[in-house]
């Protein structure tokens, strides 16, 4: 395997030395990442006298086992393969230096539950975007995917190539909804941002027929279908809360509450979401 040659991608893959579980791989490796930013030619004389000059030659084995590992590695061509291993048997070992800490600070935490399950949250959270980021595709993936959105525009011509929200003229010019998209709805207070959500909401769950989960951090569960109830059952909800119904409503506001039950809409108004 040539080194000079291959080494880039492994530093594209393997972020730094602490992957490795070996403390002598950690050292090799970190020396061959500081010659390849110096481009210095790397060899096994070269990196032997790289290691030999850091003191650290006698505590990797010496050349014999950097000879060894040269020999080892049967050809490049499943090195992406060796570059998972790597990345996955790393990720586990965090895994585990998480959770036994977590059991640890467990059985002597005498207070503040809620500061300890933060932590650990925080802590497996932090091992999740480092698993995201070592999955992060190149430039030509992303080139690809480009050129078939571009390909998907020009057969749909015009037409809506994402979910669309039953409002025609925000379709038009967003050509609905995308993933990997945030939209963001700005407005003052009381000028219609959660209701006009919540339309989109109704419209994607029950004529798209597309599960949707909705995050509410100021209105309960509760307040968000009773409006959605409204408007399904085209009732004024100040009518509605005043106990002013028509008997003629019941009937409406029953077909609403079925057509809602069976969709796939789930709302999460718990407190203190992040």
């Amino acid at each position: 395997m040539d080194i000079n040659q291959n080494l880039p991608d492994c530093i594209e893959k393997v972020k730094d030395e602490s992957v490795f579980y070996d403390l002598r791989h950690q050292a090799i490796y970190a020396t061959m990442v500081e010659m390849f930013s110096r481009n210095d030619p790397i060899d096994i004389l070269t990196l032997s006298h790289q290691l030999r000059a850091a003191g650290e030659l006698d505590n990797i084995g010496g050349v014999a086992y950097l000879t060894e590992l040269q020999d080892s590695v049967p050809s490049a061509a499943n090195l992406e393969y060796y570059f998972d291993i790597v990345r996955d048997r790393a990720l586990l070992r965090r895994m585990i230096q998480t959770c036994t800490q977590a059991i640890s600070d467990a059985y002597e935490e005498s207070g503040e539950v809620e500061r300890l399950i933060g932590e650990v949250e925080q802590a497996v959270l932090a091992i999740n975007n480092d698993h995201n980021i070592a999955e992060t595709p190149d430039i030509k993936t992303h080139i690809t995917k480009a050129i078939e959105t571009i390909e998907e525009y020009f057969k749909n011509k015009g037409a809506s190539t994402g979910i669309e929200t039953g409002f025609t003229d925000l379709d038009k010019m967003t050509t609905g909804l995308h993933a990997g998209e945030m939209i963001v709805v700005a407005a003052r207070p009381s000028m219609g941002k959660t209701s006009l959500a919540m339309n989109i909401v109704e419209h994607v769950v029950l004529n798209g027929n597309l599960p949707v989960g909705v995050f509410s951090l100021e209105m309960s569960a509760d307040s968000l279908v009773m409006r959605m109830l409204c408007s399904l059952a085209r009732i004024n909800l100040r009518d509605l809360r005043d106990g002013f119904l028509k008997t003629s409503d019941f009937p409406r506001i029953h077909e609403a509450a079925s057509r809602l039950t069976k969709s796939g809409l789930h709302i999460d108004d718990t407190a203190g979401l992040s």
